[in-house]
């Protein structure tokens, strides 16, 4: 019998992400993959990435700049934030970034998005 190849990387990944650490929101478990290295980033010395690193870590991998447009930047960025204020109210310790740590996230994503 061959196994699917999906099935065998969800195995082999299961344990590694139970190392990484998780954390709990509302009953759900939630994996953190700030212990993965990092996605290549554009400008990767820059301030915003710098944040990005930080700050979207503490949930899921480094988002790649090139994954929205420029002008779907905004929405998604307003929509992890009223996450992290979300989880940061619970028993996890989800950090929020500043306004001014905000504005400089926004501006590196859109600067280096898809279009």
């Amino acid at each position: 019998m061959r196994i699917p190849l999906t099935f065998t990387v969800l195995a082999a990944t299961i344990p590694a992400m139970a190392a990484a650490g998780a954390c709990r929101h509302h009953g759900m478990h939630h994996v953190s993959f700030s212990a993965a290295p990092a996605v290549s980033a554009a400008e990767p010395q820059s301030p915003g990435a710098q944040l990005v690193g930080a700050y979207c870590t503490q949930c899921h991998l480094q988002p790649s700049t090139g994954q929205h447009a420029a002008e779907e930047w905004p929405h998604v960025v307003s929509r992890m934030l009223g996450h992290m204020r979300h989880f940061a109210g619970g028993s996890s310790a989800i950090a929020s970034p500043t306004r001014q740590e905000v504005a400089a996230i926004l501006d590196y994503l859109q600067r280096n998005a898809s279009n």
